[in-house]
């Protein structure tokens, strides 16, 4: 189910045209919550709300942000201020309230101080819940996002001030469609409007896109926010996890699956195995390893119940079983550390930062950065989550079948290009087995890094 908001710098609502401009876009992006900056006009609640289909809800002290939303939709924990207008917003369509903080920023540094300060706070108010924080910040995050005259002058500091706030919030910048650039005056071109997001917002919502639109009747284009609540659970596909390996029976599950024979030879022989390790490993996950979130918790009361009969009864029984149950403990713990910190795909992590939050911090970014909105197939957009998953498999099933065009003779001129003391017969050599075995287990490890310790253990295991 969607839910899309927008937020613009219409500069001015009086004109027709930038009324029929609002009109337009709620009714073709079935806008749930409209957010208005630098209305330059006093509020008429009645008006605008017959006018825009949406329920007129409230201001900020000095009227530069209007908010209206669908019917429905309660709005509570107000706090408004110079610059910014937050509420807490509750509809029937969402399974829980989200935050929405809309900003516009001053034009100076230190007009815009306050601003920063203010949202430092509501960060602690909206720590771990759905919060987003959207508008007309007057200032970007770096040179990248101005091109123009604006170039000549230094606003490093002023950056400095807003990505500070961004990170002392916690917030993401999941960047934008569309546009590059949100402001234009002359040759002068500004990413000034944007959408933040805090990490409880993940939690809410599966997908969420912000589309820079077109700049009409304003110097300012829209924001359009599309969010997009969780669908059905789909089984995702085998993986390997690197925390089995901690496991005491992991080697030997391994093993007996692997050397068992296959009546094959080559590649056929390493395919079967490979498939019957992962079979056997499916089964162990489940029957013996176990969810890892469940064994944590098991071997934190085992440890705590331990703790409590040594400390009634320092008996030497009690003492090992303390020490045994402590020892599973750290060693669960560890698994678990393990498991995020393969799905967030980090390689390094430093005293401080060893920990599951940090790990499912990244996990969320990198889902949220790296999901796929839209693609375009033979000149059609296609955006619908079951399209999406059709299109890929039919590109892939097109790709990898044997009806395929008839394949291009290759371009030899290159090898003209290589050093006089290359040795060219050595490229027409058939290469050995260990030649081969080496290139095939370089490439897997760097695309497939999800079964890096598959691979690891099924090349040990190769010799036997």
């Amino acid at each position: 189910m969607p839910y899309n908001i927008l937020i613009w710098n219409a500069r001015g609502v009086a004109n027709k045209s930038t009324q029929s401009t609002i009109k337009y876009l709620i009714k073709t992006h079935r806008i749930s919550v409209l957010a208005i900056i630098e209305p330059l006009i006093k509020p008429k609640p009645d008006v605008f709300s017959r006018m825009f289909g949406l329920q007129y809800k409230g201001a900020n002290e000095n009227g530069q942000i209007w908010i209206f939303a669908e019917n429905g939709t309660e709005m509570d924990e107000w706090d408004s201020s110079e610059q910014v207008l937050h509420a807490r917003f509750l509809t029937d369509g969402l399974p829980a309230p989200f935050f929405l903080s809309v900003v516009y920023g001053k034009c100076s540094r230190e007009a815009r101080l306050p601003l920063w300060e203010k949202l430092r706070a509501l960060a602690v108010k909206c720590e771990s819940l759905p919060w987003m924080v959207g508008g007309d910040f007057n200032i970007f995050t770096s040179e990248d996002e101005r091109q123009g005259a604006s170039l000549r002058k230094s606003r490093t500091r002023e950056m400095s001030d807003f990505v500070n706030a961004i990170s002392d919030c916690q917030l993401m910048d999941l960047g934008a469609d569309g546009a590059k650039f949100t402001w234009a005056r002359g040759d002068t071109f500004e990413r000034l409007d944007r959408a933040l997001i805090g990490e409880g917002w993940l939690d809410m919502f599966a997908s969420t896109r912000v589309t820079n639109l077109p700049r009409v009747m304003s110097d300012h284009g829209p924001l359009l926010i599309q969010c997009q609540l969780p669908g059905p659970h789909i089984r995702p596909p085998f993986r390997f996890q690197n925390m089995w390996t901690r496991h005491h029976s992991f080697l030997k599950e391994v093993e007996k699956s692997w050397i068992e024979a296959t009546g094959a030879q080559g590649m056929v022989n390493l395919h079967l195995k490979l498939g019957r390790v992962k079979k056997c490993l499916k089964w162990w996950n489940k029957n013996v390893f176990g969810n890892i979130f469940e064994r944590v918790k098991k071997a934190d009361m085992e440890a705590q119940e331990a703790l409590k009969r040594f400390e009634q009864d320092q008996s030497p029984c009690n003492r090992t079983e303390m020490n045994r149950t402590a020892a599973e403990l750290v060693l669960r713990l560890k698994m678990e550390e393990d498991y995020w910190k393969q799905k967030a795909a980090i390689r390094w992590s430093v005293e401080g930062e060893r920990n599951t939050k940090f790990f499912q911090g990244w996990v969320k970014q990198k889902r949220a950065k790296s999901r796929i909105h839209s693609i375009e197939e033979e000149g059609q957009v296609i955006s619908e989550d079951g399209d999406l998953r059709a299109s890929a498999v039919n590109f892939f099933q097109s790709l990898l079948s044997s009806d395929i065009e008839h394949l291009q003779e290759p371009k030899l001129d290159i090898l003209s290009s290589l050093p006089t003391d290359f040795n060219l017969e050595a490229l027409e050599r058939t290469p050995t087995i260990e030649e081969v075995k080496r290139v095939v287990l370089i490439l897997m490890l760097i695309v497939l890094q999800g079964l890096m310790g598959f691979l690891r253990f099924s090349t040990k295991l190769a010799g036997t």
